[in-house]
């Protein structure tokens, strides 16, 4: 497989499911929005990392191909500057790369919103939600923060989304585009650990269904099979599970 050129990504983008939530990432990325690499080996199928560390794999591809995504999904050269996670639906990729004890088939739980509208945020008194300011980006720390998956802030600024939820002027909590495409956000959540329990994570993230919806995008969520915390969160949020996916990284 080779490096596409940005002139390909048009065409590529047309193997990439249109309106599935596993389909915002990839998307994000032949859209322009966020940063990724995209890979082909003839134009028939697409492999496209994200910024993010997710890939994905859509099209028609044989056993040459799939021996090429197992190389860089193991980074057999060594050049892998990010992470490597393949996320599929297809069963056949499954039982490829199950066999290998190289590496960690999980799943991941795929979700869409039900609405058309979302309540408004209810917290505890003293909290305060909010659209996030240039200026919160800083108090963003922690494991799910925008730069992992967008890389640059300016970046974000100019075309991403966020919520948060203040105390006392600091920010504690926060939900935001962890991708985004023309049609769909991909939402993710953080919430400082002494924060937590409060009910936070579900206003903030209802503020920022609201935005999306505004926006005329489709909010979606996906989470590992093993985080029921998330899984519970997008029900109570109004999110039904539509699909579930394989994720493949390297032991």
């Amino acid at each position: 497989m080779y490096k596409a050129d940005i002139k390909e990504y048009s065409s590529l983008s047309n193997l990439v499911p249109p309106d599935l939530p596993v389909s915002c990432y990839p998307l994000s990325v032949t859209e322009g929005i966020q940063s990724g690499d995209i890979f082909t080996a003839d134009g028939r199928q697409v492999l496209i990392w994200h910024k993010g560390g997710f890939a994905f794999l859509f099209g028609n591809y044989d056993d040459s191909v799939l021996d090429s995504v197992y190389d860089m999904l193991t980074d057999k050269s060594g050049t892998n500057a990010r992470r490597f996670l393949l996320i599929s639906s297809d069963k056949a990729v499954s039982e490829r790369f199950g066999k290998y004890p190289d590496i960690q088939t999980e799943k991941r739980y795929l979700f869409s919103y039900a609405g058309n509208s979302a309540p408004p945020s209810s917290l505890p008194q003293g909290f305060e939600v909010r659209a996030m300011q240039s200026a919160d980006m800083p108090q963003l720390t922690g494991q799910v923060v925008p730069l992992f998956y967008w890389g640059d802030a300016e970046a974000f600024l100019h075309r991403g989304l966020c919520s948060v939820v203040t105390y006392n002027g600091k920010v504690v909590s926060w939900a935001f585009s962890a991708s985004l495409c023309g049609t769909m956000v991909d939402i993710g959540i953080e919430t400082l650990p002494e924060y937590r329990g409060k009910g936070l994570a579900l206003g903030v993230c209802q503020h920022l269904i609201r935005r999306i919806l505004s926006e005329g995008r489709k909010p979606v969520w996906g989470c590992h099979y093993k985080n029921p915390a998330s899984e519970n969160l997008a029900y109570r949020l109004g999110f039904i599970r539509e699909s579930e996916a394989f994720t493949f990284k390297k032991i």
